[in-house]
């Protein structure tokens, strides 16, 4: 019947050829309804013969009828398998299929052969899975996502993986918008609270009110105390420290992550994420805008989960040029993307492209300032990547009559002070708060400070007990300094008057200048 049917169109031989319809089918879909309508009235026919068999007794079935011919039954399953691969070219046509497979297996699943039964499964799994995505349904989607999540009102793990994943949407208005929102995550927050960040910032710009700890004692003597000599050396020793002590919180508010917040945070799989964003940012036809953008995103993720990406670092080395567009935005995505977990080698030719490309004598001082500043950066997250003549080459630089380049110098000469002070010259050193201090090598951990006392008292470390320290000696050198720290100024002369007077030697200052003569 069905190839009777089919020759009248002059379309098909003798023999009916499914699979070659089919590919017929979806290169003209217009051209075959014709062949659709019969093969869905074939198949529809087949359909109620088979459901009106199975309404029977049930060893009734096997023994005679339709489902005794393996033959129809296989011509069924074969037909249903068909349908359910053209059926998104044709949704008017069959809108009603996917609900008539669905009550077919409802209905008469357990009476059914095991081929057929396997055939129809088949093709209702298809269309299941063929995902026919909505961009619309989607946007809105991703929309209501990112708003509600930005209220806090959806402040969840769930939630931020949604908006995260929406990176890989096949439409490209989809991806950009997540991309966007979670790039620039941070500003909606400093959006929403101006008043907030108006009065901190107030509070960041006074020094006397910035958050470092320094004794007040220190602080009167750098501006209240001394000569004017004596109180230029004090101030320039108070500076040194606060800067060092700024460095050391920054440092650590990178590393703990607690003063940044992102959905990037709630990543269930992050090296997952930058591996699928890298794979696609390297095939993708976009322009050159996304393309940025989905390389900051990569760049923040490794960052901020401390990941290892080690294909990343020659992709942008292929982009650092002075010329390159966007070239500021490209170097600061390879400054995030530095850690203390990634390797030397495997930024060392990222390292040594930028500065060749930017800071040698024919580069213009813009050009220089900004690769100075970069190089400072990574060296702030990546030390060993530095090498004595290199540094000592590069802090030349803070003899340049342009204001930029010899502040970008003077900045890369001030980190390694404290970071590894042995790399600089003698008359560059100063004076730094730790002459021996050297990096750590590449792996190296310090276990009194990154152990937990559980973790050490499994080696073998027992915290003393009150019994232990009672009978500890104690230096009273160590601890008369520590009284004398908490006393005011008029208790301390009073005790410095009571030990003279009780050595007997307490003279003024005139009577000694009388027995001189």
């Amino acid at each position: 019947m069905a190839s009777e049917t089919l020759s009248a169109s002059g379309r098909s031989s003798d023999k009916l050829n499914l699979p070659a319809l089919q590919s017929k089918m979806k290169m003209d879909p217009e051209g075959y309804e014709t062949e659709l309508g019969v093969l869905y009235i074939q198949f529809n026919s087949a359909l109620e013969l088979f459901q009106q068999q199975a309404a029977l007794n049930f060893t009734s079935i096997f023994s005679s009828g339709v489902c005794a011919d393996p033959i129809i039954a296989k011509d069924l399953g074969d037909r249903a398998m068909f349908l359910a691969h053209v059926t998104p070219f044709y949704p008017k046509q069959l809108a009603k299929f996917p609900s008539q497979l669905a009550e077919f297996l409802k209905t008469s699943a357990r009476s059914l052969p095991s081929g057929l039964r396997c055939h129809v499964t088949q093709a209702l799994i298809l269309l299941i899975n063929r995902k026919q995505e909505d961009e619309a349904r989607a946007k809105r989607s991703l929309i209501t996502l990112c708003e509600f999540h930005r209220r806090k009102v959806w402040f969840d793990d769930r939630t931020a993986n949604a908006i995260c994943m929406a990176c890989f949407h096949s439409s490209s208005r989809i991806m950009i918008a997540a991309l966007s929102f979670l790039l620039n995550y941070e500003k909606i927050e400093d959006d929403d609270s101006d008043d907030s960040d108006a009065s901190s910032s107030e509070d960041d710009s006074n020094p006397q009110m910035s958050q470092v700890v320094l004794s007040k004692e220190a602080i009167y003597k750098a501006h209240h105390k001394g000569t004017v000599s004596s109180k230029k050396k004090k101030k320039a020793k108070l500076q040194r420290a606060m800067r060092s002590m700024k460095r050391q919180q920054r440092l650590s508010a990178e590393n703990s992550g607690s003063s940044y917040y992102s959905p990037l945070n709630h990543l269930k799989d992050a090296q997952g994420f930058a591996e699928r964003l890298f794979s696609r940012l390297q095939t993708c036809n976009e322009r050159f805008e996304v393309k940025m953008m989905m390389l900051k995103l990569i760049a923040r993720t490794v960052g901020l989960h401390r990941l290892m990406l080690l294909n990343f670092y020659p992709f942008l080395q292929k982009y650092v040029q002075p010329h390159q567009r966007d070239i500021t935005n490209l170097l600061a995505a390879a400054v995030q993307a530095c850690h203390d977990m990634v390797p030397p080698d495997a930024v060392e030719p990222l390292f040594k492209q930028i500065v060749n490309q930017f800071v040698h004598d024919r580069s213009r001082p813009e050009a220089i300032a900004v690769g100075l500043n970069v190089i400072r950066e990574i060296c702030l997250r990546m030390p060993l990547l530095m090498t004595e003549d290199l540094l000592q080459d590069l802090v030349l630089y803070k003899k340049s009559h342009e204001k930029a380049v010899s502040v970008a110098a003077r900045s890369l000469m001030i980190l390694f002070r404290e970071v590894c002070p042995s790399l600089l010259v003698k008359k560059d050193r100063g004076r730094p708060s730790d002459p021996k201090a050297k990096p750590k090598a590449y792996g190296e951990v310090d276990v009194a400070k990154k152990e937990t006392k559980i973790a050490l008292a499994r080696q073998g470390f027992k915290v003393p007990s009150t019994d232990q320290l009672s009978v500890k000696r104690l230096d009273p050198a160590k601890l008369e300094a520590h009284v004398r720290k908490k006393l005011t100024k008029e208790e301390r002369l009073a005790l410095v008057r009571a030990g003279r007077e009780a050595t007997g030697k307490y003279q003024a200052r005139t009577a000694v200048k009388q027995k001189k003569l």
